[in-house]
């Protein structure tokens, strides 16, 4: 069961993070002009320091989703789409969108107070989320109580191929403090809080034959997470019914 919960979970913030990537690297190339690309990157929210300290503390965050070079933007998209379809199932949407927002802040925070007067901008991208990601893959992978034989073995399986990826990274980029940042919050994440445990109901006594169930349900219903049902029905006989199952996880 908890594979198939697993298989329904949709990654819908890796792949909305993935185009919104690439619609800002080509509004990018759409409005810069041979002589006015650092404009465009400023007009779209790139991170300056001095711009930072001056209150204009938004860049932080538009700073690690700009681009201005197409292998870069497609590197980090391709890495966002192999290591986030995992990862933000295995963490749930919320969880998942929490690693890669401060990871990114984290990052930028590294890249702009050493020298809160620069004009210059720092170019970190969305690198430090990717290495968030990573991160919080590797405390998953080291921190396992709770989790499926199968569902372990997928995890490291999954955080070893994200560490080749984010080495690249790592060797070409320029911002290796904002990386090492974004990596640390997602370990840290991860491997936070309470232990994983994981509840087993027991199971009901002997009864007679059950009756019929009927459910009237009006409204919205949102669950997240493994195992969350929305709406659960049953007619209890014999056995007793479902006793119950539980996961609490380190994030």
């Amino acid at each position: 069961r908890f594979d198939e919960r697993l298989a329904a979970q949709k990654p819908v913030a890796t792949f909305v993070l993935a185009a919104v990537l690439l619609a800002l690297h080509g509004l990018f190339r759409l409005w810069a002009t041979a002589d006015g690309a650092l404009w465009t990157q400023l007009q779209l929210g790139i991170c300056v320091p001095r711009f930072v300290r001056d209150g204009e503390v938004w860049r932080l965050l538009t700073g690690g989703l700009l681009h201005d070079q197409l292998l870069a933007v497609g590197l980090n998209v391709a890495v966002l789409l192999s290591l986030g379809y995992q990862t933000e199932r295995m963490l749930g949407l919320g969880r998942f969108l929490v690693v890669v927002v401060a990871s990114i802040l984290c990052g930028a925070l590294l890249a702009v107070l050493p020298s809160p007067q620069l004009l210059i901008p720092r170019k970190f991208g969305f690198s430090p989320a990717l290495f968030g990601i990573c991160g919080a893959l590797v405390g998953m992978a080291l921190r396992t109580r709770g989790l499926p034989p199968e569902t372990v073995a997928k995890v490291r399986k999954v955080a070893l191929a994200g560490l080749i990826p984010s080495a690249i990274l790592a060797i070409l980029s320029g911002e290796r403090a904002s990386l090492g940042g974004g990596f640390a919050v997602g370990l840290g994440a991860s491997l936070g809080g309470k232990a994983e445990s994981t509840v087993g109901g027991g199971g009901g006594g002997s009864g007679a034959d059950a009756g019929s169930v009927t459910v009237a349900a009006r409204g919205d219903l949102s669950t997240q997470g493994f195992n969350a049902n929305g709406v659960f029905a049953q007619s209890v006989g014999g056995g007793g019914g479902q006793g119950g199952f539980s996961v609490g996880a380190a994030l």
